[in-house]
């Protein structure tokens, strides 16, 4: 039987440290990265979320999953002048509540389909609740409803 081991401060704010920047450098890197469209078709550098989950699954999830959403906001919108309120508030707190599922499931990095599954949970959790809040900002007449040119 594995005994549990508990983390220190120093240690989690190590973790949040860690997270916050690699995480954030990846999210910045990713918003400098030229899309590239071909007819309807986008092709584009999206997430490196596995940062922050595998170092939530690895260490402490909600000092990975605190530093994965403060990294996000520092590095890619404020540092690039992007920073537009509610939006931002929205994906810290998806950003976080995925990425601390996603580490609060796995007991035993080692067992392979545990941290799959996980991984694509943290993501699924993380993309879902992005789309309720979305359609509830229309709905609340909060945000405009954006149509996408050429769909009926």
């Amino acid at each position: 039987m594995m005994k549990k081991q508990t983390m220190t401060q120093s240690q989690k704010l190590m973790v949040f440290v860690l997270t916050m920047s690699l995480y954030g450098l990846a999210t910045l890197f990713t918003e400098l990265i030229p899309k590239f469209q071909a007819g309807i078709v986008e092709f584009s550098v999206e997430y490196f979320l596995f940062i922050p989950l595998v170092l939530g699954m690895l260490f402490d999830p909600i000092s990975a999953a605190l530093g994965a959403a403060t990294g996000e906001l520092v590095f890619s919108e404020i540092m690039l002048g992007q920073f537009g309120g509610l939006g931002e508030l929205e994906k810290f707190v998806t950003v976080t509540i995925g990425v601390y599922i996603a580490g609060r499931m796995v007991k035993d990095p080692r067992n392979k389909k545990m941290v799959g599954i996980a991984a694509m949970t943290g993501t699924s959790v993380q993309l879902i609740l992005g789309m309720i809040v979305d359609i509830l900002k229309v709905q609340f007449a909060v945000q405009d409803f954006e149509a996408v040119p050429g769909l009926p």
